[in-house]
């Protein structure tokens, strides 16, 4: 019996175990399901967190973007130029480049000159931007003038774009100095289409890989201070009102008048000026783009009952990379469509002025031009041992060509200075051929530059005779060119940015 019982018992134990076993697997199972979808959930809520919020990192770089944005920054730029060249020696009454005693440029081994002072000011706060420059030139003249050139209140819309309004560079070319890297510029910088500030709006935004500009200028930046013109005291180059009192039969100037104290206060403003311009990158081909412009014309003391007129230039161009090099090039056609009668005796030629000095410009012509650099120099390696305590950052080697190609030809009845009839030759083309470098290290930077030209009026001045003294028969200038003759500068010139 006592056996019976303990068989019985013990069969008790064991289903209480087995029994007790198999609710503690149900309870483990139905544990690891619950941490599995724990952890799922957990792993969900991170992604989401992670969309909300980025990683501590780009927190962190987004904060450091933020402080940037905030910044206040006064500086500015001192420069200096040795220049030798096509500079004659015989001070002339009305050459604007050549002081009374000579041109210094000329003699034996050159002469330096105090090329340009600037001064900045730029901010940036949150979304809001600014940028000011107003710059003191000597250049050539005493005791020199001055001129606001750059002025422009800004807002970053983000997606939108931004938004500039003030004297703002003008959207024309491949980039902001045309194709050019040197200190002469391309031509297009002669004819007010590189590098050139208006006072109005501009809108710039990218959409994925093209880059639109959209710009409306009410004028042209203001006249500057200090100088000898009406029209010309600035930075850059505008068509713009002259004193010259020209024959309109002949083409001569009138320096008898001119030094009783009469002008002619007579020429064109731009007014209503209109801007487009597009680029598109292209992955290891380039930068491909068009620029448009079109604008008003408002005369003053033009004869006739229509003193106005208007003005076309439409562009392409290009930037391309070949491993170290780089080519930039760009066409332009260009025109100023103006009344038949002007004062100065034909519609072919308008005024235009930039440097303290106006003159007369082709008003149709063709621009080729081209620039391509090399940055596959490395100091390190070409740099002289004995002076590898002034061993440059960097030096790029380039070379630069452009024409100013005139459509017009000189009208009937004119004769030269040398009493040679001169009717109907085209207008002489204005080459410029500039080979040069640009060096820096640290604050300074130097543009070395050999130039060759046959009329640009940075370019020497020894053509014989007065080189001004008619408007068919110069020297020098983008208008009709009837002298013809190359000239050369070396330039050296020396900033310092601080």
């Amino acid at each position: 019996m006592k056996s019976k019982l303990l068989f019985l018992s013990m069969l008790m134990i064991i289903a209480s175990l087995f029994f007790a076993s198999s609710a503690l697997a149900d309870k483990a199972e139905e544990l690891r399901q619950r941490i599995e979808k724990l952890e799922k959930e957990l792993e969900q809520a991170r992604k989401e967190l992670a969309e909300i919020e980025p990683p501590k990192e780009e927190v962190e770089v987004a904060e450091a973007a933020e402080v940037k944005k905030r910044e206040l920054k006064i500086g500015g730029t001192i420069g200096v130029s040795y220049a030798y060249g096509s500079y004659h020696q015989r001070p002339h009454y009305f050459d604007p480049f050549v002081p009374h005693r000579g041109d210094r440029r000329g003699r034996n081994v050159g002469g330096v000159l105090l090329d340009t002072f600037r001064q900045n000011v730029d901010f940036t706060y949150d979304d809001w931007s600014g940028s000011f420059e107003y710059r003191w030139w000597w250049y050539m003249k005493n005791p020199g003038y001055s001129s606001l050139s750059r002025a422009w209140l800004g807002y970053d819309f983000g997606e939108n774009g931004t938004l500039k309004a003030g004297i703002v560079r003008v959207p024309f070319g491949p980039g902001p100095y045309g194709v050019s890297s040197s200190w002469f510029y391309d031509q297009h910088f002669y004819v007010g289409l590189a590098d050139d500030r208006d006072t109005g709006i501009r809108w710039t935004n990218t959409f994925d890989n093209l880059t639109l500009d959209l710009a409306y200028f009410l004028q042209a930046q203001p006249n500057g201070e200090g100088g000898s013109t009406r029209d010309a005291i600035r930075y850059d180059y505008d068509v713009a009102k002259w004193d010259i009192l020209v024959d309109p039969n002949t083409g001569d100037v009138d320096y008898d008048r001119l030094g009783q104290g009469q002008t002619c206060d007579c020429g064109f403003q731009e007014k209503h000026q209109f801007n487009v311009r597009g680029i598109y990158a292209m992955d290891n081909v380039g930068e491909f783009g068009a620029s448009f412009q079109y604008g008003m014309l408002e005369g003053t003391n033009i004869p006739g009952d229509d003193e106005d007129g208007t003005h076309v230039t439409v562009s392409a161009h290009a930037k391309n990379s070949f491993g170290d090099f780089t080519l930039y090039s760009q066409l332009t056609y260009y025109e100023y469509d103006l009344p038949d009668q002007v004062p100065w005796g034909t519609k072919d030629l308008i005024p235009m002025g930039g440097y303290d000095f106006a003159w007369l410009t082709a008003s149709r012509a063709w621009i080729p031009a081209f620039n391509i650099r090399y940055t596959g120099l490395d100091p390190d390696t070409i740099w002289p041992s004995l002076l590898y305590d002034i061993k440059p950052d960097s030096i790029m080697p380039y070379v630069e060509w452009s024409s100013i190609m005139k459509l017009a030809n000189v009208p009937e009845g004119i004769t030269n200075v040398a009493d040679q009839d001169i009717s109907g030759q085209a207008f002489n083309n204005n080459m410029l051929f500039i080979a040069g470098a640009a060096i820096a290290r640290g604050g300074w930077y130097i543009l070395a530059d050999w130039a060759f030209s046959n009329g640009n009026l940075f370019v020497g001045n020894d053509y014989g005779g007065c080189n001004f003294c008619n408007i068919y028969d110069t020297g020098g200038g983008n208008g009709a060119s009837g002298r013809d003759a190359w000239q050369n500068r070396l330039n050296i010139n020396f900033r310092y940015y601080f």
